[in-house]
């Protein structure tokens, strides 16, 4: 961790003040995920032809590089009545390689509709991926 502290101070006539405000930041430690590259082109019953990257970022919201890290991921319909058709919802999950980029090779929707997916890990914020058509 980095322990930063940040102060401003400011005079007024002849009196001095000073806020300061201390905040740690986990570097080198996954905290969070970015999309890297988005899902798109599927057709159900086959993986997607695209399939989604996401990329792990530290405290800070800077790239890291660390393996065997696992982001899991679901989908869920933003169709009308759709979501009952993925009951029981299907976990995906992915490692992350040596530059902290976890590929998913796997994810196929059987079912048409418009999809997000939303990747999620331990101790990790989760992020969803853009809306995309899955065609049957």
């Amino acid at each position: 961790n980095v322990i930063l502290n940040v102060s401003a101070s400011r005079r007024f006539g002849s009196q001095i003040f000073t806020a300061s405000n201390v905040f740690s930041v986990g570097v080198g430690i996954p905290r969070s995920l970015a999309m890297f590259r988005q899902p798109e082109l599927c057709f159900g019953g086959a993986s997607c032809q695209i399939q989604p990257q996401v990329q792990l970022l530290d405290g800070g919201e800077n790239a890291i590089s660390l393996d065997f890290v696992t982001v899991y991921s679901f989908a869920e319909s933003l169709s009308p009545f759709r979501n009952e058709a993925l009951w029981p919802s299907k976990i995906w999950s992915g490692r992350s390689d040596s530059m902290g980029i976890v590929t998913f090779t796997n994810i196929a929707i059987d079912i048409s509709g418009l999809y997000v997916i939303t990747f999620y890990g331990d101790k990790l914020h989760n992020i969803s991926s853009n809306a995309f058509q899955v065609y049957v």
